[in-house]
């Protein structure tokens, strides 16, 4: 009875594990960190790919933190992980290429430096990013 009770403990242990097998062996950890556009015409200036407590990445748009009309909230928008590379719900690729982040419209592709730890600490340290809440903006309709 013991054996048993033991092969079926072993037999569950073993399908739990399966089933949380990442389905690619990529190591999405290396996109978290905060961005800083690179050019002119975009309108996002910074932008920071967070993981979750659960596992998830999501990524947050500091754009809205600049201007009068800004009122401590932030958006933040959940990343689809497949193949090496994150994905939005609008489909824009975001694919990391050494310390550069692009974000890959399709027809259009922006490159995000990724930021130092002085730019971060500068940044982090500010009022405006202090009183910052964020909200889901993928349930937000224009």
């Amino acid at each position: 009875m013991k054996k048993l009770i033991m092969i079926l403990m072993m037999m569950i242990t073993f399908v739990g594990m399966a089933t949380n097998k990442p389905k690619d062996n990529f190591d999405y950890d290396k996109y978290v960190g905060y961005y800083t556009y690179e050019g002119e015409e975009s309108t996002s200036k910074k932008i920071e790919i967070r993981k979750l407590k659960n596992g998830k990445y999501i990524l947050i748009d500091y754009t809205y933190m600049y201007g009068s009309g800004y009122n401590g909230k932030l958006p933040y928008f959940k990343l689809i992980s497949k193949n090496g590379k994150f994905y939005d719900k609008d489909k824009i690729q975001y694919i990391l290429k050494g310390d550069k982040l692009i974000m890959d419209y399709g027809n259009e592709k922006y490159a995000y430096k990724k930021d130092s730890k002085q730019e971060i600490e500068e940044f982090t340290s500010g009022e405006d990013y202090k009183i910052a809440k964020f909200y889901d903006g993928d349930s937000i309709q224009y």
